[in-house]
């Protein structure tokens, strides 16, 4: 399967013509300034869209860190729930969001009732056979990857920091459970399996689906229904996550 990025393009532009919700054409302008850069081969624009640093892993921790006061379950906090925090992300937000989590056990964050991780980076090394065996249908190759990620990390050693890549934290132990979302056809599709394997290896709850059909990014896509499964199957686990933390309950991945 080839993929045609100009028509993908023209595509998110009449669905920006036609979108009247605010939120919405917000989220459809990042994904069509993701989608030029791609075409245009511009990685500074690209990393204008998705780039992660370990200060924003900082900056997200310190916005969910519980108060240090005795408080009793259900008290909120600006507004949220601090029983029932999740963290999550697509792409290399969800590479964030697992750093994140990482943190939150290490730092004594908050308890986080669930990592959401959608098409995740979690091993910035790009050493997986998918990324060393390229193929027609996924939406980007190494090296090109590599050329984008060594604009900040330009070192092996950095690129496989768990602060980078938490694939290789040495222990999972005792991290938030975990529902990973991935894609077919994506060459990341091999590490977000391999943190679906580990995680359970580490005594915590995890559940890794590969969505058939998909490409890096093509959740994303208004009206195609495998597109809409994703985004359901996503707002499903964490309706249900939030749920279970306001409860009390552990969180059902199983039965998702």
């Amino acid at each position: 399967m080839t993929i045609n990025r100009t028509a993908m393009i023209d595509f998110v532009d009449s669905r920006i013509a036609q979108t009247s919700d605010p939120k919405h054409v917000r989220q459809l302008k990042v994904l069509r300034a993701h989608m030029l850069a791609e075409v245009d081969e511009d990685v500074d624009a690209l990393l204008a869209t998705i780039s992660p640093t370990r200060q924003d892993a900082d900056a997200h921790l310190l916005a969910v860190r519980r108060e240090r006061p005795a408080r009793r379950r259900g008290d909120l906090f600006l507004g949220i729930a601090r029983d029932a925090v999740t963290v999550g992300g697509v792409s290399a937000g969800g590479s964030l969001a697992a750093v994140v989590a990482l943190m939150a056990r290490d730092l004594d964050g908050p308890a986080i009732a669930l990592q959401l991780l959608e098409a995740a980076g979690t091993d910035l090394t790009k050493t997986s056979s998918a990324w060393r065996h390229p193929r027609s249908e996924h939406d980007t190759t190494r090296e090109a990857d590599l050329a984008m990620i060594d604009l900040c990390l330009s070192s092996l050693a950095e690129r496989a920091h768990p602060s980078a890549s938490p694939l290789f934290a040495p222990s999972l132990d005792g991290v938030a459970p975990a529902y990973l979302i991935n894609a077919e056809f994506d060459p990341r599709r091999d590490e977000c399996e391999a943190c679906a394997a580990r995680l359970p290896d580490a005594g915590v709850q995890a559940v890794g689906r590969t969505l058939p059909g998909h490409v890096h990014g093509s959740f994303g896509l208004p009206d195609w229904q495998p597109a809409r499964d994703w985004r359901a199957a996503a707002n499903a686990v964490l309706a249900s996550a939030n749920a279970a933390a306001r409860a009390g309950r552990p969180v059902p991945l199983t039965a998702l």
